[in-house]
């Protein structure tokens, strides 16, 4: 991949993105080319930045991600969005999808996968860890099973 990927961090806090922010720097291929700790912060800067991938935090004040998705991908629709949250809820990985979001990625996952990740969604692919699609089976596994009834 000889495209560097441009990314945009939103994550409440701070240290956490830090070292969101020293992981990626790892790596030549990305350049974080700003940082937000909320989406009311993000949409504001996103104005003076083209990233091409935005990775955000779900739970956030002012604006969480799930909102925060759903406003870029009507303003920009261009960028590609990957949510990275603890939280591997049903309707927070349903409602992060139905807003837009091109993945989803457990904050425990290793480096690796978070890199795979991210190439998986730069390339056009959706990307979720594994205990994600899990969920994601059996949430509409279950809505087929009640539309039949």
């Amino acid at each position: 991949m000889a495209n560097i990927i441009r990314t945009f961090l939103v994550e409440d806090h701070e240290l956490v993105r830090h070292g969101i922010r020293a992981l990626l720097e790892e790596y030549s291929e990305v350049e974080v080319v700003s940082e937000a700790s909320d989406g009311i912060e993000a949409l504001e800067i996103l104005k003076d930045h083209s990233p091409d991938l935005l990775i955000s935090d779900i739970r956030m004040p002012r604006m969480n991600g799930i909102e925060l998705v759903r406003e870029v991908k009507k303003i920009y629709p261009q960028v590609k969005t990957l949510m990275l949250s603890m939280h591997d809820s049903e309707e927070y990985v349903v409602q992060s999808i139905e807003a837009g979001a091109d993945g989803y990625l457990l904050k425990g996952s290793s480096k690796e996968e978070f890199i795979k990740a991210i190439r998986k969604i730069m390339q056009g692919e959706k990307y979720f860890s594994g205990d994600i699609s899990t969920i994601l089976i059996n949430h509409f596994a279950g809505e087929r099973e009640n539309a039949d009834k």
